[in-house]
């Protein structure tokens, strides 16, 4: 881990290097997407943060709940940076997740892991489908682009990349609330948290999440409310890079990793934090679409069961990855390609770009030029870290 002078002296060389570089392809177009950035105890890679998006136009606010804040050499450097900003604030996720929603002046917003990138090239083209979409009223809310897992080898000096969540031809589309959860819900696949979000849906969903003991309560809780205030589509375009770099944060008296959404949902000891989950979405369901708090309940109420049924493993896919993890024991170690975390799954960065280039595009070079100064920036990151 770099010490302090160290941190400040490579964050200062790479601001600076900024200044001189040259704005990345359609990046202009990002000047209507806020991006926001809770951290905590990873001071290092919220300057990471900022290295990287100095060279774009989007506004980047980065809400540090740390109890000390970065180094006043690393504010002033920021100064120089009106569309980075640094806030530190030692409250609790949704305090400054609600912090962060009133600071929004932009169009469309996005939430971002402090270890994880956005790609510039795929944003864009999630902000100018959400655009096109809503010129004529589809009321669509979100959109979500294609993701990929990475960890970076320090031995091997490389990025690792794995395949991501499939969000491929994902659209919730229906009509009605009902639907839309329904059908979300069913088979759930992660996409609304991370997904770019017109600023007012941002707004009443991450920033009005409530603190749960269960973490999987509080992104349920996004899910559900961008579910209810309108539909949501994905683009093929890949722009959300998984980070494995780092075990999850845990903070003291905060929520019970542990802690599963069944268990929570079920157990008694969690009546009262289940039935304020309720009652929060149903009002929100009434203020959408003018329902009593009866019906709205209910629709609430089928969702999570319709989520629960679906995300509990039958006893045909428990002996499957049973079955599965057996025959990976037999696999020679040779295979390995460098992530600890999923091996079996992973390919450097080279192989990853000799394989997605066999038939080049332009959308492809400027993909590939993305990662390409994606691995050189942690690259340069780890080299002083």
């Amino acid at each position: 881990m770099m010490n302090r002078n160290d941190l400040n002296v490579w964050f200062s060389d790479v601001m600076f290097n900024s200044k001189e570089s040259p704005v990345l392809m359609n990046s202009q177009d990002l000047d209507d997407i806020t991006v926001i950035i809770p951290s905590y105890n990873r001071q290092e890679f919220i300057l990471r943060q900022f290295a990287y998006w100095s060279t774009s136009s989007a506004t980047v606010i980065v809400l540090d709940g740390s109890l000390k804040p970065i180094s006043e050499q690393c504010i002033e450097i920021l100064s120089a940076f009106p569309r980075l900003n640094y806030l530190h604030a030692p409250i609790s996720f949704p305090e400054r997740l609600r912090l962060a929603s009133q600071l929004i002046s932009t169009d469309y917003t996005i939430m971002l892991g402090d270890d994880e990138f956005h790609l510039f090239e795929g944003l864009y083209s999630a902000l100018s489908s959400l655009r096109k979409e809503n010129k004529n009223n589809a009321n669509i809310v979100g959109c979500i682009g294609q993701s990929l897992r990475f960890n970076f080898d320090i031995e091997m000096n490389s990025i690792n990349i794995g395949e991501g969540y499939p969000h491929t031809n994902l659209k919730v589309l229906g009509n009605k609330i009902e639907d839309r959860l329904n059908f979300a819900m069913n088979n759930y696949t992660p996409a609304t948290s991370y997904g770019l979000l017109t600023s007012l849906c941002w707004q009443e969903t991450w920033g009005a999440v409530e603190s749960w003991s269960c973490p999987y309560a509080i992104e349920l809780q996004q899910a559900f409310k961008t579910y209810i205030c309108g539909k949501f589509i994905s683009v093929n375009e890949v722009y959300w890079m998984r980070s494995l770099e780092l075990d999850p944060v845990n903070i003291k008296n905060d929520t019970d990793r542990n802690l599963s959404f069944r268990d929570w949902w079920t157990k008694k000891k969690y009546k009262n934090e289940k039935n304020r989950f309720i009652q929060l979405l149903a009002e929100y369901v009434v203020k959408k679409e003018g329902s009593s708090m009866k019906v709205a309940r209910l629709k609430i109420n089928k969702a999570v069961q319709i989520y629960i049924l679906s995300s509990t493993p039958s006893n045909l896919r428990l002996f499957l990855s049973y079955l599965k993890s057996k025959i990976l024991n037999f696999i020679p170690v040779k295979f390995n390609r460098g992530s600890n975390h999923d091996p079996y799954h992973f390919c450097s960065m080279q192989e990853y770009i000799v394989r997605i280039n066999i038939q080049p595009t332009p959308k492809n070079k400027i993909f590939i030029s993305e990662l390409t100064k994606l691995q050189e920036l942690i690259r340069e990151f780890y080299r002083r870290y």
